[in-house]
């Protein structure tokens, strides 16, 4: 009697309790616990090992569904909270910009491809493909040198004469601008140095004076004789630094002259795009831990 009187009991208050807004209306998902009671645990949680519908793809999958107790909810791809996640869009970008640097025939790139295809599922990647597609994901590396090349190939006012950039590539070199006495500069490199030593020798000059308290022509031939010698060594040491650049410079540009081909990069100042620049690479994720 007792037991029959537990079980109305058991009923009247299932009957009473409220009903969820989100279980009437739809307008959130279940909770895990009204999910467990709504599943039977004799068909999926009391399954053996040995039970072949854990190798049904379709029940599996059913699992995962909205109406399956292992429904998550909907990831948003640009806020990845898991490993897989991470993983998915790090190869995601690796690949497309692997493609936009070495181009589609670059067969490494095809790495990046199988894996994120075998990683992320295909809703994910159909939301990647659309943000790409409309600019606001990576992926597109030349993308944006791409169109301003193309607006200063448009503005003939723009686009700055090969004469004067390498004019201004020449400007910055030593005895290249004209002389000016207010500007050190411009000075040739054996004057700046000697007056630098010279300026040095008259500070040491002046702070020794006022340190031995004697007075600033206090043996002064002596001191005139080592502050000219400090000047003729700056002298010396300026002409032989100025002597190795120009030589250096020669040497350079003789031999960049007779191997045109390998020195295009400097030759050429409007700039290239960077999958002329950059040399091919595979970036290298934590997890990958085989070749360390």
């Amino acid at each position: 009697m007792s037991e029959k009187t537990e079980t109305e009991k058991k009923e009247a208050k299932g009957e009473d309790a409220p009903v969820r807004e989100s279980s009437k209306f739809g307008e959130l998902p279940l909770t895990l616990s009204e999910r467990l009671a709504k599943l039977d645990t004799n068909d999926y949680l009391n399954r053996s090992p040995d039970d072949p519908r854990w190798f049904d793809r379709k029940f599996n999958r059913k699992q995962v569904g909205p109406d399956g107790p292992l429904w998550t909810a909907p990831l948003d791809a640009r806020y990845q909270q898991i490993k897989m996640g991470r993983h998915c869009t790090d190869y995601y970008e690796d690949y497309y910009r692997c493609i936009n640097l070495l181009g589609e025939d670059y067969k490494p790139c095809k790495f990046f491809y199988n894996t994120f295809t075998d990683i992320c599922p295909s809703h994910w990647k159909e939301k990647f493909d659309e943000w790409r597609e409309e600019g606001i994901y990576p992926g597109h590396f030349d993308l944006i040198f791409t169109l301003y090349t193309s607006i200063l190939g448009m503005l003939k006012s723009s686009t700055i004469d090969q004469k004067e950039l390498v004019r201004r590539e020449a400007y910055l070199r030593d005895n290249s601008r004209p002389f000016k006495l207010v500007d050190p500069t411009t000075w040739p490199r054996r004057w700046g140095v000697t007056f630098f030593a010279i300026g040095t020798g008259l500070l040491s000059w002046k702070y020794y004076t006022d340190w031995s308290r004697k007075p600033f022509f206090y043996s002064l031939l002596p001191r005139f004789v080592l502050l000219a010698f400090v000047g003729g060594v700056g002298y010396v040491v300026g002409s032989l630094r100025e002597y190795h650049y120009k030589t250096r410079d020669a040497v350079v540009e003789h031999y960049i002259s007779l191997h045109p081909e390998d020195f295009q990069h400097l030759t050429n100042l409007d700039g290239r795009k960077f999958s002329e620049v950059l040399i091919p690479w595979i970036p290298r994720r934590a997890h990958h831990r085989k070749f360390d």
